[in-house]
């Protein structure tokens, strides 16, 4: 017999495979040699009798069964190893190949049916009607029957009977169960409701702490029963009561502040329990808008006293975001975002609304106070190991966008753009160096928001005409900031053309053409409000009438010439690349020349006088030639 190496089972003396494993086995038996094998070994003699053949054929038909059994061995071995092979199939396969009614549905759609379906919306339609019904009863019905005290007692009676048999049976009927559970709770809002609101029985002081109770008793069955609808009944009457009651509060609005900061808390704790990130939202939204309701009824000597409620509002949903996803590490999810961004912009939109009249000096400050915390935040994240990368550059954009804002809430003028520019700089720069394209698209948005801010308010500031001094004046700081920042800008993408995104490709090269167009809009705009000065317009007009305008059209002519030729020369001189290429540099000094060029045969023959005319074509014509002779070194790199 034959011993299997890798298995180590024995084997037929004339196996050459494993029949147990299928691993080659040297023919090494332990046998001695039949002599009907050394027989099978010899080649067939067409000389041998009749005898020989019938040996030989026998010897093939024994091998043969041989070989039929190792086959069965192997098959009975392998259906050993998978199981038995029906041959028949499974009713479950035959099912699957039926049509699903709900296959044709995308994933997300079907989930949302499964868990639409799996709320017993009876119980909750009927849970609501009943607290309605019974809401009318308090109200209408029992004034023919019993006093106020005795209709309050009846409402607080029925919501807690309607808790007690949603109890005894949610072991049974769990989800019928829990919509009694939130009709209760519904119920014992209204009465509370209607004991301060219609009644007066109880002070305001009373309301809310029996308030927060009921709130605390809605959490913890949300907690038991795990369920959303539950704490969703719990969250919309805590919310909703206040604003119900705000006339009858008068000036005990700070109560109502104070109860939403306690019920905010709770709110951050089931959801942090549960990870219901969707919790948080609501609890955010209706937070802000019964907080900023109540606010608002305070007067404007008293709105410090609604910001310190709404700024308490900020920090819990803060500190709660930041302790889900930074301390806890958990990966955020589109709840998260909307959870930060929402809180940052909302609380700026009201804080705005609320300081505006009163305490207009302080906004500067709430924003860059706002800008700070964010950044900090993210760069705590930033610095925290298994924190998701997105979520920290989130709230430093977020800081980024504050920062924007604070610089014309705080400033005024021309520093707007110079501080704007500046940031974007910095900002691109930063993005860069953490090779994050999302922070280089907000510098670059900033960046933009300064170009466009001083080609369309600083050109234009009235300022300029008051005490006009060319070149010494704040519209020339500002656009000199801005193109300065431009130029750095372009010049850091040229730099670092390896790790930019492809749509990034050309923005160094429009970067330049930005700057190069400010350039000279800026120095035009210099010699138009030059000439149209006081003292220089009476001193030409004493001159000659038309002297004034040819003046101006010819200056504005030789100096686009001018700078298109320092570009052309530029890129002919210069050999390698600084912040576009040497070829880039001369086509777009050469498109500029076309301008001037253009203005000289359009505008300016007909507008000029003699001598001006003479002067323009005498200047022009031989600057053009000159350049000729220089382009002509560089011609072949066009080609």
């Amino acid at each position: 017999m034959n011993t299997c190496k890798s298995c180590q089972k024995e084997n037929s003396p004339d196996s050459q495979f494993c029949i147990f494993c299928g691993t080659h086995i040297d023919s090494i038996s332990t046998s001695q040699t039949k002599p009907d094998d050394t027989e099978d070994l010899q080649t067939l003699d067409p000389g041998n009798d009749t005898s020989s053949l019938k040996e030989q054929l026998a010897s093939l038909t024994s091998k043969f069964v041989h070989l039929e059994s190792r086959i069965l061995l192997l098959e009975r071995s392998l259906t050993n190893k998978l199981g038995p092979v029906s041959e028949k199939p499974s009713p479950k396969l035959q099912k699957s190949n039926l049509p699903s009614k709900t296959s044709s549905l995308p994933k997300y759609q079907t989930t949302f049916l499964r868990k639409l379906v799996s709320v017993n919306w009876f119980a909750v339609i009927g849970s609501i009607i009943l607290a309605i019904g019974i809401g009318f009863f308090i109200k209408a019905a029992f004034d023919l029957w019993i006093g106020p005290t005795g209709r309050i007692i009846v409402g607080i009676v029925a919501g807690i009977a309607l808790i007690g048999v949603s109890e005894y049976a949610s072991k049974r009927f769990s989800s019928w169960a829990r919509g009694l559970c939130g009709g209760g709770l519904a119920i014992l809002y209204i009465a509370i409701y209607a004991s301060f609101a219609f009644y007066e029985l109880i002070s305001p002081t009373t309301v809310f702490i029996i308030l927060f109770f009921v709130v605390l008793l809605g959490c913890s069955l949300a907690l038991r029963y795990n369920s959303k609808v539950i704490a969703f009944i719990s969250l919309i009457g805590a919310f909703i009561t206040p604003p119900l009651i705000e006339t009858e509060l008068k000036d005990q609005l700070y109560l109502a502040i104070g109860y939403i900061l306690l019920i905010d808390i709770g709110i951050v704790a089931v959801a942090s329990r549960k990870k219901w990130q969707w919790y948080t939202l609501l609890g955010l939204i209706g937070s802000y808008v019964v907080g900023g309701l109540m606010a608002s009824e305070l007067p404007d000597s008293e709105a410090i006293f609604s910001q310190l409620g709404l700024s308490g509002i900020f920090i819990i949903f803060i500190v709660a975001t930041a302790i889900h996803n930074i301390y806890k590490r958990s990966k955020p999810d589109n709840f998260d975002f909307i959870l930060i961004i929402g809180n940052a912009g909302i609380f700026f939109g009201l804080t705005m609304s609320n300081l505006a009249e009163s305490y207009e000096g302080w906004l500067g400050l709430s924003t860059i106070l706002l800008s700070l915390l964010y950044a900090a935040i993210g760069l705590f994240a930033l610095r925290t190991a298994n924190v998701s990368k997105l979520l920290s550059f989130c709230f430093l954009g977020i800081s980024l966008i504050f920062l924007t804002a604070f610089i014309p809430v705080q400033l005024t003028g021309e520093w707007i753009t110079v501080t704007w520019a500046a940031q974007s700089a910095v900002v691109i720069g930063i993005g860069l160096k953490f090779k994050d394209w999302k922070i280089r698209l907000g510098g670059l948005i900033v960046l933009s928001l300064a170009i466009i801010r001083a080609l369309s308010v600083d050109t234009f500031s009235q300022d300029i005409y008051e005490d006009f001094t060319p070149v010494l004046n704040h519209r020339f700081l500002a656009f000199l900031i801005c193109i300065i920042a431009t130029y750095i800008a372009a010049y850091l993408y040229s730099i670092n053309k390896i790790i930019i995104e492809e749509w990034e490709t050309h923005v160094g090269l429009l970067l330049f053409a930005a700057a190069t167009f400010m350039t000279i809009w800026l120095i035009t705009a210099e010699i138009i409000d030059y000439f149209n000065s006081a003292e220089i317009h009476d001193y030409i007009k004493n001159i000659a009438k038309r002297s004034y305008e040819e003046s101006k059209q010819l200056t504005i002519t030789l100096f686009w010439a001018i700078y298109a030729l320092l570009l052309i020369f530029s890129g002919i001189k210069v050999r390698t690349q600084v912040v576009v290429s040497p070829k880039m540099m001369t086509a777009f000094g050469a498109l500029l020349l076309a301008v001037p060029i253009a203005k000289l045969f359009i505008h300016d023959v007909f507008l000029l006088d003699t001598s001006y005319r003479v002067a323009a074509f005498v200047v022009l014509g031989p600057l053009l030639i000159v350049t000729g002779l220089a382009y002509r070194k560089i011609r072949e790199s066009f080609t």
